[in-house]
């Protein structure tokens, strides 16, 4: 359980943060809110993930056109929204394309067909370095879910049931792994270990060594999971479809502590479904759907233990981000919160024209960087706010 002490300390800092009233003056600045300062629409097709770089100072969008093969990856200035350049693929927009070290990696493929590919394109000039196949040709179409990068390699989460390792550097594949059900999400990389979800008639988490492609240890669930796993301090924790976040020894899987997230409705199949934890500073923090109400919940991390939960929709609430000092939520209201991650309070709420586009896998969360906030909005295009200060951090 959290300390006492531990927890005096953070509603400290809530309180300090918000602002505390002495002899008449408020010595820190309540929060102010952020105000939208450019947004994207592109002229044909939609915006299906964006990324971007560890300084903030690039901003790539992968562009699809629904049901027709083809996409388009762009880079954005991210001050103003303006196209630095693209690069048209055959293959359709699918993962959220990715940015290190000067160079973007995109995945593109998806259930329309046209292909399955992996590419690496120069950051600034927008060159093609390489470009991988990774189409499965014995079916019809192959979707690429997501690319994670961990030191030179490229983890590959492809949803027929396999998960590949591409070196960053030249494109070529290392090993293919036979999952035996599609992955959820994305795969989590820690040291010498990746760490997979996978699910379809029930969820099966995996650690396969990194080197070799070989299964380390594996833990089925009658449940599907929602999202890939997260690794934070030697354990790995993966929401469920029956509204359980698990919380799992990383070296050996064994089940550590289970916590229902979210308001139950009696015996409904529509119960809460957590989704994407986000880990700090000993707290996990996770958005729940449901018809039953929308929640955004705190767990103690190493114990499960609840600390606060509070609705932030009526259906569905996005993946949480801290931004400074200022936890960042979506809403199927439309509107975008910031809320105070000791408590739970809302601090500011910004109403976003298009509606933000949720996505219904919970996995991906809004993109914070240089004062900014980024996330895509249901028209298909890219909204951008700024914040001067938010609380007594910055975003």
């Amino acid at each position: 359980m959290m300390s006492l002490a531990r927890y005096i300390v953070l509603v400290a800092m809530a309180v300090l943060s918000i602002g505390v009233a002495v002899a008449g003056e408020t010595i820190v600045q309540a929060a102010q809110t952020p105000q939208i300062e450019w947004q994207y629409r592109p002229a044909d097709g939609a915006v299906y993930g964006i990324g971007q770089s560890a300084d903030g100072d690039t901003l790539i969008a992968a562009i699809g056109y629904g049901f027709e093969a083809g996409g388009q990856i762009v880079s954005l200035d991210p001050a103003t929204g303006a196209v630095l350049w693209q690069h048209d693929t055959p293959e359709a927009a699918s993962a959220d394309p990715i940015v290190v070290d000067g160079v973007v990696y995109a995945g593109m493929g998806n259930l329309t067909g046209g292909g399955a590919a992996v590419y690496a394109l120069d950051a600034v000039r927008g060159a093609q370095l390489w470009r991988t196949n990774v189409e499965n040709r014995s079916i019809p179409a192959t979707p690429v879910d997501a690319v994670v990068y961990s030191d030179g390699k490229l983890f590959i989460n492809r949803g027929d049931a396999a998960l590949l390792q591409i070196d960053a550097a030249t494109g070529s594949i290392v090993w293919e792994l036979d999952l035996q059900k599609p992955p959820r999400g994305a795969p989590f990389v820690d040291g010498t270990t990746v760490y997979v979800s996978t699910g379809f008639d029930g969820g099966r988490i995996l650690a396969i060594d990194l080197a070799t492609g070989q299964e380390q240890w594996s833990v089925e669930y009658p449940d599907n999971p929602v999202t890939g796993p997260v690794f934070s301090e030697g354990m790995l924790y993966v929401p469920y479809t029956d509204g359980q976040m698990i919380a799992y020894d990383a070296p050996t899987g064994a089940e550590l502590w289970r916590a229902m997230v979210g308001l139950r409705d009696g015996e409904s199949d529509m119960n809460p479904k957590p989704g994407l934890p986000l880990l700090a500073d000993g707290v996990l923090f996770t958005s729940s759907n449901g018809f039953a109400g929308a929640f955004t919940v705190a767990l103690d991390a190493a114990t499960g233990q609840e600390l606060w939960s509070i609705s932030t929709g009526e259906f569905s609430a996005g993946v949480p981000v801290l931004s400074g000092s200022t936890l960042i939520v979506g809403s199927d209201s439309g509107d975008l919160l910031g809320l105070e991650p000791a408590t739970g309070a809302e601090l500011w709420r910004v109403t976003i024209p298009g509606k933000i586009d949720l996505d219904l896998q919970q996995a991906t969360a809004p993109l914070t960087a240089n004062g900014r906030i980024y996330l895509i909005d249901r028209d298909g295009g890219v909204v951008v706010l700024r914040g001067d200060a938010l609380r007594s951090g910055r975003i």
